[in-house]
This record gives structure tokens, C-alpha cells and sequence, in this order.
């Protein structure tokens, strides 16, 4: 329901009209004048199944009330379709009533349309509506809703937005909420939805919950039913009791032993109505005929239709109490719905009849499950209402949530209300220990709780560890990442006004606190925010942002602000050489989060260390690839070759190109080719490039940098993984690259052809093993052989890694077994091996579930994320700094687990990752020593550091400022090749972070082919790559939005130009030196109408 603060819509007066069933196969002969008046008529009904913002598409001439009725529909479904009705009845629009119907077809409204066509009767749906709403309590606990959407959708009772509406609220709020959406939307599309509805639960493993609705349903017979008219002999029903035995259809002629709906008394017009002897109009036997005969034969209550709803209610009630269940209430029900034909139950008045059933249903369906988990990070839990205390049902969550000694002990200065940091090992059961202050909060005040994380995947995992221990009738939780909004297209304030508490990633609130006007949210809006893994609260970071803005409120002294909690593993050293330093970095940090304590276990440490799993380290160094490998020697002197070509380049052209000057010493190339160093080297010598005004040089150098990058990567995975891995990386990154020809391009690739052939040879050959994936083969089978079950995860540098490792150990026949999986992060597009945040999920589950024995990850996994069984960790020539080492070493949390280093003989990997074990320690004493600090020192530092970081934040600022205003505010975009692609007012972002342009004449500059791994994320379908028209020059990708293509272009690919001709290139959007604003139902509109993009092969 509205709110009483939102705007009321005022509906006309509806017209109480009774139809005759017996009129109503009819179709209604409407009239202009009658249009409003039908309308108003049927509005209760349409109000009840109508999601009004999906008409809109189809209703252009509303276009200017569609903000106002999306707005409303936040509030009340209800609300936003009488608003939709009345702008419909005023919109003066000629042929709106024609519209109307029209767009009730296109949006899969089926019953809806064929009701205003007179094609179908009301009551035939409300009453099954019911039933199912009598058992929602049951279906919520029971079903699956990825289980059952599909076929669903295939049915016509649920349309593709209906279908990602629920996996999205499945996968965020969980599958109880879930199935509360499936429940809301089945019923609103499709006449038949029952019997479908029936029939698709029990294809999909559902039977015993389809028994419970109707033992009788049978989805052979309703197949059949389907495809044929009924025979009248399948017309009538017996009225069978628990002592009549297996329940049949009668034929013709067994008078009074058939039962009719109404009773043996009903009417010859009645039975008319159903088609002749009783068969219902269409689809079969009337489904809920048959709950009632078996419910009014099984409670005795034949004369139950004599009674006033009330009493009927009551007796619901009472014969629910008495344990006769769902059916018989069912039954009673059906009564209700069937008692009069020219009355039509309310939703508001059948909600209100049923708060006593729905009550006591929830009562009488619990059912004990163990809760014995004693692993590392699980406390204990107990009751105080008498029940055992390892035992819970779905609805009796433990009242009281016990922690250990040691979890306690962290938690205290949080449960006294001071903002603090956490830091406690991985696998000690932080969240647990978050857990605990949450409730405790909320117990002690009226407020709202943001769980915050920075990986989308840790939404769903710390939200569900929340409600396996909290008591859902008290604490509502959810779960909000970019992908749920984008999803439900709500604003986070909206999402998060029903619950206490909130889980969410830090970009979504970012993003939330930008919003204007009634969707803005505000940090006043929450009394306690948790930061998990906080350590990240620093520079840019969102969690830094948060705070920034936090800060900013705090000097203001009048505005509440929420306590600050914060829980890491390791705080970190950041760049520090000594203790001092260290404590510095731990105290910016506090003062970042405008945090006054440290908590730490000291007292109880002996606990903490039998409960915390510390894996057997090891560091294995071994030889790798030398210089004269044939892959590595040959590359190299390809390499070399491309650098003089540069150099050449440069020398002949520097008197005509000024800019060539400054390139001379950046052209010198490091001599460690395939390292970290040559990578810098060439993305800061690109840059350069690009900047050059003659377009005929800077083609020509950008094409060699490009050859060298794609060289450069080759080398990296040929020293880490297979040579054929490496070959093929390069064969894939030529074939993506630009089609233009010209006389350096031609060269370029000529140096590659002239190789290739020995390449593909060498790659072949079995002596040119890799001696450090040897080391690693051995590494893995030693494992399995002493612990069979066993689940082990691989940390490597590179996305492209992941690929040549996970290829590898599918082909090397002892390791197939592994079935191993990647897991990368969401950052990059599928083609780059990025990874969606759907598939991330599903990786975790099915590595959890034991279908993925092996994980090839990149640093996405080292962070939050729980998996109890894993015994195995590698970091297979990679590591980083001391707060990557612990949370890697703490991904092993089994028992005798192992953490190992695969590093390279001659490298500085071992010795890198024994300065960071040096650097942990340092970390727990510089800890240890801010943490015993007076109160007095420690205060004054964190004030001391938080007016150092405003000082710089509003520096920044004026720096950003300044830089626009001198631009005018607008660029122009050119490719690599000089060719004008677009102004910077043309573009729009979707979701905030996707960069489309509208500009109407677009497509002629480009060409476009069909998407190599064409996928479906978030609300895009990826259909194709775009390609400047006249150099091939890679501009982004081409997709589906909303059934309308958008180019979504990245910034990386063009220069710059401001009014004054001055050059510029950046990297990432959000460094762009322009606003974009985002896109509008105008700007759709237009899109929808522009000229399409033809697929070229």
C-alpha cells in the first residue's frame, strides 16, 4: 500500500455492474462513449493484476506521466495503475481504448485482454488466485523459483522481465522472497496460469506440494485436457470422502452421486454456464471444484454455504487448529469464491479474511532440521523458550546468539557503541562477531544497519549467514548490488525501506548518496554501517568515498551519523619500512573511518588458536624457461625488430613532427622482455603515441606499440604455462586486431607470418616442457594422494593465465579429474576472460557442491569469500604484498591444510614473499602498539590525519573543477586514425557505468561484426564488436538494451580534442574530463527509431 506521505490518486467513481455469467462468452460490443465506463468498471481488477510501468513502453502518448507513475509504482502496484487508468481515461489520445488492449497483448497480459474483450470470466481466475494465496506460507518454504521459471515462461505465465525479476530476487534476498515474487507475477499474465502453474511443479520435482493442493491433479490428463474439447463424461465430479475411497469421474446418468458446483440442487442455468453437464467453459475440469468436494466432504460441512463469511472464516480457523490443514481451508475457500456470481471478493477483503488462516498455517507447518555446525567460524546458539538447542525449525530461529570467548572479546567495544576496527585471522569468525552487533543494535535501538562489501558475490554470502541465525519475523534482511537494482529498476532507497538490515556493495551506495531529489539516500537514514574487509578504505575507494562524505557530515556537528564498524584480516603496512611507519598507516586508516579503537584478541588468544584452522606454509623455488627456449628467443628478436622499426620511424620524421623530439628517450625499450617492467614501459610509451597530431606517424607507432603489447603478453604466459598456450594467444589477439592496411601494418604482420609456421612446431614438440608446470603437476597429485578429497584453489597474475592453466590441466590426463573452473573478476567483458557476477556465483556453489575440485583465480578470490573445505592453496608465481598473503593463506581453512609458493629461480618472487611474511610482523606489532596508545595521542593523530585527507580532497577537487572549466566542457572524440567519432555531449550512460552514444548518425562511421562470445549481462545482450569504418580500430561493443542497440564504447580507444586542439587520452571513463548525462525515456525513444547497425563478417 502507499504511503499516506505519496501523492493520492484520486480514482473516478467506478460503476457497480453484475454480469450474468451466462452473457459472458459474448464479446462485449464497446462503443467510444462506453470506453471509460467499461474501464472504470473492470479497474478493480485490472488494478489487481497490473504492473503498470511494463504498459508503458507500449503507450507513447503517456510518455509524460511515465515518471509520475513510475514513481508511484515504488510505492503501491495498485496506486500506479488507477494513476495509469486515469491518465489512459484523460489522455485524449484517439483510439486510447484500441491502445490500451493492444498493449495489454504486447506485454504478455493475456487474461487481462481477453477479459476486455469479453473473452473471459473473472471469477475462473480469482479463485485460484486464492488458493494459491492460502498456500504461499508452504510454497515459500518448498520451491525453488530457478527451478520452475523456465518452463514457466515457456507457458506464457510469467514474460522474460517477470522471469529475471524473481532469479534476481532469488539470488539477492533469497529463494523465499523469490518465490514471494513468482507467487505475485503467475497469476497476472495467462488465463490457463493454474492449471500450468500445477502442471510445471509437478514436472519438476514438486509432486508432494501438488498433492497437498489437489491429489487429483494428474498432468497426463491436463496434457490431454489441453489439446482436446472435453467430453461431458469428464464434466461432473464425485463427492469423495476419506471412507469413498479412490476418488473417479462418474459417467452420465449416475445422478444424485455427481456433485455440481453450487450443490445437487444447482441450477439448470448454472450447468448451462459450465457446458451442458458441468464441464467448465475452457481448459478442463474446473481444478478448484475438485479441493472443494474432497475439503466439504472431508470436514462434514455440507452445510457450510448456509454460513456468513465470518463464520466461514472462523471455521477455517478452527478446523486449521483441529489439523485438518491446508486442503480443508482450501475448501472453505472455494466456497467463498463460488457463493455468488455477481459478487467479486476484494484483494484488500480476502486479505483480511485470511490473517487468522495465514497465521496459523505458519504455525502448524514447522519442521525440525539439525543445526550442528561446529566449524571454525560457527558460535553456538541457543534457546530460551525450552526447545533443544541444537535443533531449529524455519520459523523458530534461536532468540539468543551466544559467541565464543574470543568473539566476545571483539565484539565489546562495538556492543558498547564505539566505532571500531576488527581485526581478528581469517576463518575466526568475524561476520559472526558482526552478527551479533548487529542484533544487539537493533535490539537496543529503532535504527537501520548497511552491511557494506566490496565484491558482489559477498552480498549474497554474508546476507545469507545473517538469516540462517537471526529471527526473520524481527529482522527483515536485503540484498542490493548494481545487478538487483538494475533488475527491479527501483532506486536502493526504496529497496532498503522494509528491512533492518542492508547488504550491499559500496559502489551502490556511492551511487544511492548521488541521487537527487526523494531518491538520494543519506547516511543520517542508518545507526550502524559495517565495512567488510575495510582495510580497503583508502584513496578512491568507495569505501573511502563513503567515509569522505561521512567526515564532511561530522564537521557540520548537526546531523546523526551511524556507528562505524569495521572487520579485516590484515590492516597492512602500506609502504612502510619501519614500525612507525606502519603504525601511521594503521592510524590514516582510523582516522579514515573515524575509528577510536582497535579491537584485537588478547585475553582469550588461547581459544581463538584451537578454533582457527593456520595452514603448513611452504615455498617451492624452481628453474624456469631459459633465454635460448626456441619460443622465447624467437619472440624476442621479433620484438627487437619492431623496436628499431619505431626508432627508424621516429629519426625520419622528426623534423616535420615537433612531438617526435620528446618521444627519443622514451623509445629506448627495457632490455627484461615478458616482465612487469616492459609492461609499464609500453603502456606509458602508448600514451605518447597517440598524442601525436600527424596522423600518418602516430598510425604508424601506434600500430608497432600495439604488436609489442600483444608480443609482450605472449612471452608472460609462455614462461607460466605451455608454448601452445602462448601461440595461441597471439594467433587470437592478431586476428581481433585492426583490418587496415598499410605499409607498416603489412610489415608488421609479415614478421609474424614469416614465424608462424616454426612457432606452431616448436609448440609441439615435447621437450619444450615448462619445468615450472612440472613442479606444479607433481604438487597437485602429492596433494590428492594424501588427502583424496581434496579442494584446492590457484592464484595467478593474469586473466589470460587462467585460460592457459585451466586448458593445461583439462588436457594433462592425470589431472582431469580437477574439472577445474576459472574464477576472474567482473571487470572485464567475457572476450578479455572476464567473468559476470552470475557466473561467479555459480562457480563458488559448484566448487562448494563438489563439482569443481580445482580453482584457477586471480586476486578476486583471495578477499571474504567462504569456503570451509578447501585444503589446498597455490600462488603459482604471483604474490603481491603482506595483506594478499594472509587473505590467500587464508582461503585454506580446512584442517591440515597447505598453502604453498610456486617461485621462479632467479625472480624476486621468493624474496618477495618472504619480505611480506617480515611485513606481517611488523603489521602485529605496529598494531599491538596503536592499539595500547593513550587516548589522548591516539585521538589527536586520527584528527591530525582526517584534516590532512580534506585538505587533499578539496584540492582535488579545484584541480577537477579547474580542468573543465578550461575545456567549456565540451571534447571531441576522434579515432587513432584521425576519424571524428563523436562529441562528448553525445554520449549517455546506462547504469551509471555504460558509455553509449545516440548520436544519430553513428552507424555510418562504423563497422560491425558479430560478437565473438555473444552473452546476456545484466540487461544487455552483447551482439557485436564495433570497428572504425575506416582504420578497423576496435571502438567497443554493440548491444541489446531495453530490445533497442546501443554502441558502448570505451574511452581508451580515442584521443581527445578540446576547443583549443589540445590532445588528451585516458584510460577510464571515470576519469574523463566531461560529465555524461544518463539516459533518458527520450533518449530510448529516439534510439528506437534510428537506423540499425548491419552485422558485417
Amino acid at each position: 500500500m502507499a504511503s499516506s506521505s505519496a501523492n493520492p490518486v484520486t480514482p473516478e467513481p467506478a460503476l457497480e455492474l453484475t454480469f450474468d455469467e451466462s452473457e459472458s462468452n459474448s464479446p462485449l460490443a464497446v462503443d467510444k462513449q462506453n470506453e471509460r465506463e467499461l474501464l472504470s468498471i473492470f479497474e478493480p481488477l485490472i488494478k489487481e493484476h497490473l504492473i503498470a510501468m511494463e504498459l508503458l513502453p507500449y503507450l507513447p502518448f503517456l510518455r509524460d506521466s511515465a515518471n509520475e507513475i513510475r514513481k508511484l509504482q515504488r510505492l503501491s502496484n495498485q496506486d500506479a495503475a488507477s494513476l495509469l487508468l486515469q491518465k489512459l481515461r484523460h489522455s485524449g489520445e484517439e483510439g486510447w481504448f484500441q491502445s490500451f488492449k493492444n498493449a495489454l497483448n504486447l506485454a504478455e497480459y493475456e487474461y487481462l485482454a481477453k477479459v476486455l474483450q469479453g473473452e473471459e470470466s473473472i471469477l475462473d481466475q480469482d479463485k485460484f488466485r486464492m488458493i494459491i494465496t492460502i498456500f504461499a506460507p508452504r510454497l515459500e518454504k518448498i520451491i525453488k523459483p530457478s527451478d520452475v521459471v523456465g518452463a514457466l515462461c515457456e507457458k506464457g505465465c510469467l514474460s522474460q522481465q517477470d522471469r529475471e525479476t524473481i532469479l534476481a530476487d532469488e539470488k539477492y534476498n533469497g529463494p523465499i522472497q523469490g518465490t514471494v515474487t513468482l507467487l505475485d507475477r503467475v497469476p497476472r499474465k495467462k488465463e490457463g496460469w493454474y492449471t500450468d502453474f500445477l502442471a510445471v511443479l509437478q514436472a519438476h520435482g514438486y509432486e508432494h506440494i501438488v498433492d497437498e493442493i489437489d491429489p487429483e491433479f494428474d498432468l497426463s490428463k491436463q496434457s490431454k485436457d489441453d489439446s482436446d474439447e472435453h467430453d461431458d463424461d469428464d464434466s461432473t465430479f464425485r463427492k469423495d470422502g476419506p471412507d469413498q475411497g479412490a476418488s473417479r469421474r462418474p459417467r452420465d446418468g449416475d445422478g444424485d452421486s455427481t456433485f455440481r458446483k453450487g450443490g445437487p440442487d444447482q441450477s439448470e442455468s448454472d450447468r448451462s454456464r459450465e457446458g451442458g453437464d458441468g464441464s467448465t467453459r475452457k481448459g478442463g475440469p474446473d481444478q478448484s471444484e475438485t479441493i472443494y468436494s474432497r475439503i466439504m466432504s472431508s470436514t462434514g460441512a455440507e452445510d457450510l454455504p448456509c454460513l456468513t463469511d465470518e463464520q466461514k472464516i472462523k471455521d477455517m480457523a478452527e478446523v486449521t487448529e483441529n489439523g485438518s490443514g491446508m486442503n480443508s481451508c482450501t475448501g472453505i475457500l472455494n466456497d467463498l469464491s463460488l457463493e455468488s456470481t455477481s459478487r467479486k471478493i476484494s484483494s484488500d477483503e480476502f486479505n483480511r479474511n485470511c490473517q487468522i488462516e495465514n497465521k496459523t498455517l505458519t504455525d502448524k507447518n514447522i519442521e525440525p532440521s539439525s543445526s550442528d555446525d561446529e566449524d571454525a567460524d560457527s558460535p553456538t546458539t541457543e534457546r530460551t523458550n525450552g526447545a533443544r538447542a541444537d535443533h531449529t525449525s524455519a520459523n523458530q530461529i534461536p532468540d539468543k546468539f551466544v559467541l565464543r570467548r574470543y568473539q566476545e572479546e571483539l565484539a565489546q567495544p562495538a556492543l558498547d557503541g564505539k566505532n571500531v576496527i576488527i581485526c581478528a585471522p581469517t576463518g575466526s569468525g568475524k561476520t559472526h562477531v558482526a552478527l551479533k552487533i548487529c542484533q544487539d543494535h537493533l535490539i537496543k535501538n529503532r535504527g537501520k544497519v548497511i552491511f557494506l562489501v566490496n565484491q558482489v558475490a559477498l552480498v549474497s554470502q554474508q546476507m545469507t549467514l545473517f538469516e540462517t541465525h537471526l529471527d526473520k519475523t524481527r529482522y527483515k534482511c536485503v540484498g542490493i548490488s548494481g545487478e538487483t537494482s538494475a533488475v527491479n529498476r527501483v532506486p536502493m532507497k526504496d529497496l532498503m525501506r522494509p528491512s533492518q538490515i542492508i547488504f550491499a556493495t559500496a559502489q551502490i551506495l556511492v551511487d544511492a548518496m548521488k541521487e537527487t531529489g526523494e531518491d538520494q539516500v543519506s547516511l543520517s537514514q542508518f545507526t550502524l554501517m559495517v565495512f567488510d574487509e575495510c582495510h580497503h578504505t583508502q584513496k578512491g575507494h568507495p569505501y573511502n568515498v563513503i567515509m569522505a562524505n561521512y567526515l564532511e557530515k561530522l564537521a557540520q556537528q548537526n546531523t546523526r551519523l551511524p556507528q562505524v564498524v569495521g572487520l579485516t584480516a590484515s590492516l597492512g603496512v602500506g609502504k612502510s619500512k619501519n614500525i612507525q611507519g606502519a603504525m601511521n598507516h594503521i592510524l590514516k586508516l582510523c582516522a579514515n573511518l573515524n575509528v577510536k579503537e582497535l579491537s584485537t584478541v588478547e585475553k582469550c588468544e588461547d581459544e581463538l588458536m584451537k578454533h582457527v584452522s593456520v595452514p603448513h606454509e611452504e615455498t617451492d623455488t624452481v628453474q624456469g624457461r631459459t633465454l635460448d627456449d626456441p619460443f622465447t628467443a624467437t619472440v624476442r628478436n621479433i620484438m627487437e625488430k619492431i623496436e628499431n622499426k619505431m626508432k627508424i620511424i621516429q629519426r625520419e620524421n622528426v623534423t616535420k613532427v615537433q612531438e617526435l623530439a620528446d618521444l627519443e628517450k622514451q623509445l629506448s625499450a627495457p632490455g627484461d622482455k615478458g616482465s612487469e617492467v616492459y609492461t609499464q614501459w609500453i603502456s606509458v610509451l602508448k600514451r605518447s603515441v597517440v598524442k601525436i597530431f600527424d596522423q600518418t606517424v602516430r598510425l604508424a607507432l601506434h600500430s608497432c606499440v600495439l604488436h609489442l603489447m600483444v608480443y609482450n603478453d605472449a612471452l608472460i604466459i609462455n614462461n607460466d604455462s605451455r608454448t601452445k598456450d602462448a601461440l595461441n594467444y597471439l594467433l587470437d589477439s592478431f586476428a581481433q586486431h585492426s583490418r587496415r592496411v598499410d605499409e607498416v601494418r603489412k610489415s608488421l604482420e609479415e614478421l609474424f607470418n614469416d614465424q608462424q609456421r616454426y612457432l606452431t612446431t616448436i609448440s609441439k614438440d615435447p621437450r619444450n616442457k615448462n619445468p615450472k608446470l612440472e613442479r606444479l603437476k607433481d604438487m597437485i597429485l602429492k596433494a590428492y594422494a594424501k588427502k583424496p578429497e581434496s579442494w584446492g584453489i590457484i592464484f595467478t597474475r593474469t586473466r589470460a593465465l587462467t585460460v592457459a592453466l585451466q586448458n593445461w590441466i583439462q588436457e594433462t590426463e592425470e589431472l582431469k579429474f580437477l574439472n577445474p573452473e576459472r574464477l576472474t573478476g567482473a571487470g572485464a567483458h567475457a572476450d578479455k576472460a572476464g567473468m559476470t557476477q552470475a557466473k561467479q556465483t555459480d562457480i563458488l556453489k559448484y566448487f562448494k557442491d563438489g563439482k569443481h575440485k580445482m580453482i584457477i583465480a586471480t586476486s578476486v578470490a583471495e578477499e571474504g569469500l567462504d569456503i570451509q573445505m578447501c585444503n589446498l592453496v597455490i600462488r603459482y608465481c604471483y604474490v603481491t604484498n603482506e595483506i594478499a598473503l594472509v587473505q590467500a593463506r587464508g582461503r585454506a581453512r580446512a584442517k591440515d591444510s597447505e598453502y604453498k609458493v610456486i617461485a621462479e629461480a632467479g625472480t624476486s618472487t621468493a624474496q618477495k614473499e618472504e619480505l611480506n611474511v617480515i611485513r606481517e610482523n611488523m603489521m602485529q606489532k605496529a598494531m599491538n602498539q596503536v592499539k595500547h596508545l593513550e587516548k589522548a595521542i591516539f585521538e589527536k593523530k586520527v584528527y591530525q590525519y582526517q584534516e590532512e585527507a580534506r585538505l587533499e580532497r578539496e584540492a582535488a577537487a579545484l584541480a577537477r573543477s579547474s580542468i573543465r572549466a578550461m575545456s567549456d566542457g565540451e571534447y571531441e572524440l576522434r579515432c587513432i586514425c584521425g576519424q571524428f567519432v563523436c562529441c562528448s555531449q553525445d554520449f549517455r550512460t546506462i547504469q551509471e557505468t555504460h558509455h553509449v552514444v545516440i548520436e544519430e548518425s553513428f552507424a555510418e562511421r562504423v563497422t560491425v561484426t558479430p560478437h565473438p562470445k555473444p552473452i546476456h549481462y545484466n540487461d544487455f545482450i552483447k551482439t557485436g564488436k564495433v570497428y572504425c569504418k575506416n582504420c578497423h580500430e576496435d571502438w567497443g561493443i554493440l548491444a541489446l538494451y531495453k530490445k533497442v542497440q546501443f554502441p558502448i564504447l570505451k574511452i581508451e580507444s580515442f584521443i581527445l580534442y578540446d576547443t583549443n586542439e589540445i590532445s588528451s587520452t585516458y584510460r577510464k571513463w571515470k576519469n574523463a574530463p566531461f560529465d555524461v548525462e544518463p539516459l533518458s525515456v527520450e533518449d530510448l525513444s529516439k534510439m528506437a527509431k534510428v537506423a540499425k547497425f548491419a552485422n558485417h563478417n
